[in-house]
């Protein structure tokens, strides 16, 4: 079973690359994952999960593209049976350098807007924030029209009221692109 399992992944990631655009051409690619969270300084344990969304890209030169995305996504930390999790609509806007024709680097800025300040058995005096930003920090890989993001982000802003915590957490997705 396993030799038919390496037999099918050597396969796919042997085809061509169909996933970057042409130079000033869109494309659209929504993606579906999950993301391991925490928060800075707290002393919680790491929680999973949800994050889907949309991401636009432009490519803006050969090696380069830029991108923006709306990405919903939980986060937060636990602790124990209590949990801290805030929900975000995360807006990234991404500088993508493309290595090679299907692996990128890509960095940037992302404003997170918190939709939900969700607690189970959590006592927090203060509210969750309505903003946060972070820095996302990323690769991503293009196998066909299919591509797999890794990205971790470096909170900036602190998450609740009174408290000097910071999301961090690392996002993983697979995502589909359009072009347009």
């Amino acid at each position: 079973m396993k030799k038919v399992l390496y037999l099918m992944i050597f396969m796919f990631l042997t085809q061509n690359s169909f996933a970057q655009n042409d130079f000033g051409k869109f494309s659209i690619e929504p993606q579906i994952g999950f993301g391991v969270s925490n928060l800075t300084k707290a002393g919680l344990n790491s929680k999973i999960g949800f994050c889907g969304g949309i991401n636009i890209e432009c490519k803006v030169t050969n090696p380069f593209s830029v991108s923006m995305g709306a990405i919903y996504s939980v986060e937060g930390a636990k602790d124990g049976q209590a949990k801290l999790s805030p929900t975000y609509i995360n807006i990234p806007l991404r500088a993508n350098l493309y290595v090679t024709d299907n692996l990128s680097l890509n960095a940037g800025v992302q404003l997170g807007v918190n939709v939900a300040d969700n607690r189970e058995d959590f006592f927090l005096f203060g509210d969750a924030k309505s903003t946060t930003f972070s820095i996302p920090i990323g690769i991503s890989y293009n196998i066909n029209k299919f591509v797999v993001n890794v990205s971790y982000n470096v909170g900036l802003t602190n998450v609740y009221d009174n408290y000097d915590y910071k999301n961090s957490f690392l996002q993983i997705t697979l995502g589909y692109k359009i072009h347009l």
